[in-house]
C-alpha cells in the first residue's frame, strides 16, 4: 500500500507567544496564545507531528527556546520538529535541548563542513532546510547564496537524512513551475523530503500527493490559521484518490 502524504501544522512562536488553531466550524476567530495551548489544539484537531518555528531566532532578533522548550515537555503524545536560526553548534545544541525529536538546520546559513559532522553524529534528528528560489538557495533575506542543484547533490553525498524544501517566493507555485523544482529534488535524493510554502488551497495540497512516498510531508501554517481548510479537510486532500478513468474503456 501506498504511502501517504503527511500535512504538518507549523506553530510560528514570536515575542513569547503565537498564533492558536481556528476551532473548525462557523464563526472563525483567529487569536494569539501560548504555545503549550497551541500545541494542545493541533493534537486535539488530530496532529501527531508538530513543527515549532521560533520566528524571532530566525530573524535574529531574540529566542523563544524556553518557551518552545516547556511546550514541548508538556505536549505530551506528539513528535516535535524545531526550526529558526538553526546554523551552528550553539545553536543546534538548544535546539536538540528542548527534547524535539528532529531540528530543522539553515542550511543557507550553515558551514558545509559543519553540516557534514551534523549528519554523522545526529542523523536522523536533523533535517536540512533549503529555502528555494527558483533554482536557487536564498538566505533569510531572500538573497540567492548557492546553487540549488548543487547543494542538494553535495549534501545527498554526504549522507542528509531528510530535506525541507521551503517554497520562498511565497506564490503558492508548487502546483506550476516550483512542483517541478520539488519533483527534481524528491528524484534527486536518496532521502525524505518535505515540503513548506507553496499551498493555498486543498487543491495545491492534493497535487503533490503522486509525489509521495519519496515526498513525505507537507510543513502547513497560514491556509489554517485562515481557515483555507481544516486540519482535518487536509489530511483527506493528502490521500490518494482512484482515478475512474485510468483503468476505464477509452472514454468517447
Amino acid at each position: 500500500m501506498a504511502r501517504t502524504l503527511m500535512p504538518i501544522p507549523a506553530i510560528t512562536v514570536t515575542g513569547g507567544s503565537c498564533p492558536l488553531p481556528p476551532t473548525p466550524g462557523p464563526g472563525l476567530e483567529t487569536a494569539q496564545g501560548s504555545v503549550l495551548d497551541a500545541v494542545n489544539g493541533w493534537r486535539k484537531q488530530g496532529a501527531h507531528v508538530i513543527c515549532l518555528i521560533d520566528g524571532d531566532a530566525h530573524a535574529a532578533t531574540g529566542s523563544n527556546g524556553a518557551i518552545i522548550k516547556d511546550a514541548i515537555h508538556h505536549g505530551h503524545n506528539a513528535h516535535f520538529v524545531v526550526g529558526g536560526g538553526i546554523h551552528d553548534q550553539a545553536t543546534l545544541d538548544q535546539a536538540l535541548s528542548t527534547g524535539a525529536a528532529k531540528v530543522i538546520i539553515d542550511v543557507a546559513s550553515a558551514d558545509r563542513e559543519w553540516l557534514y559532522g551534523v549528519f554523522a553524529d545526529h542523523g536522523q534528528h536533523v533535517v536540512a532546510g533549503l529555502n528555494v528560489h527558483g533554482s536557487d538557495i536564498a538566505d533569510p533575506t531572500g538573497q540567492p547564496v548557492a546553487d540549488l542543484w548543487d547543494t542538494v547533490l553535495d549534501l545527498d553525498s554526504h549522507g542528509c537524512p531528510r530535506y525541507l524544501v521551503i517554497e520562498a517566493t511565497k506564490r503558492g507555485h508548487w502546483h506550476h513551475n516550483g512542483k517541478h523544482v520539488l519533483a527534481g529534488v524528491c528524484e534527486s535524493v536518496k532521502h525524505p523530503v518535505w515540503a513548506q510554502g507553496g499551498i493555498d488551497k486543498l487543491s495545491d495540497l492534493h497535487d503533490l500527493e503522486d509525489l509521495a512516498p519519496r515526498l513525505e510531508a507537507a510543513v502547513i501554517d497560514e491556509p489554517l490559521y485562515s481557515g483555507r481548510f481544516t486540519y482535518e479537510e487536509a489530511i483527506a486532500a493528502a490521500q490518494p484518490r482512484f482515478d475512474p478513468y485510468e483503468w476505464a474503456p477509452p472514454r468517447p
